[in-house]
């Protein structure tokens, strides 16, 4: 739901202000981790960022770090494990988070990948590779049984 009123309610011209500033990925992260998502509702909220402009990597930060970082986790871990762990905790979730917004950024435009369409290069294989493989681990442990 929140995917959809996203895509419908926000202005472009905040994306593109955004955007221009070079802010993507500290406004992702704004969002993301205040916010009580599970990794399942990360996916349309991720792909309306991506659909209004946002760069692919902003959505993989959405995804590491929304369900990751959300009050609930962020309260318990801090009250159950104290605040240098909470500190840690926090830190690396930001930086990983980062990181690998950051490469999805630098490889995405080297695989000339176009959201719906990935249709050659090395994202093609990965594609299908992967396509493959998670029919075998459907497959694999149903022989076994």
């Amino acid at each position: 739901m929140l995917g959809a009123i996203i895509d419908v309610l926000v202005p472009n011209s905040i994306i593109e202000k955004i955007n221009s500033h070079g802010f993507p990925y500290v406004a992702t992260l704004a969002v993301a981790v205040p916010m009580y998502v599970c990794a399942t509702g990360s996916i349309p909220i991720a792909a309306a960022l991506v659909s209004k402009g946002f760069p692919p990597g902003s959505a993989v930060i959405f995804l590491i770090a929304g369900p990751a970082t959300n009050t609930v986790t962020l309260s318990f871990v801090k009250s159950r494990l104290g605040t240098k762990a909470f500190l840690v905790y926090i830190t690396t979730i930001i930086a990983i988070a980062l990181l690998f917004g950051f490469i999805t950024d630098l490889v995405i435009p080297q695989w000339k990948v176009q959201l719906g369409s990935i249709s050659e290069g090395p994202a093609f294989w990965i594609k299908n590779i992967s396509a493959v493989t998670l029919l075998l681990l459907f497959i694999l442990p149903q022989k076994r049984a």
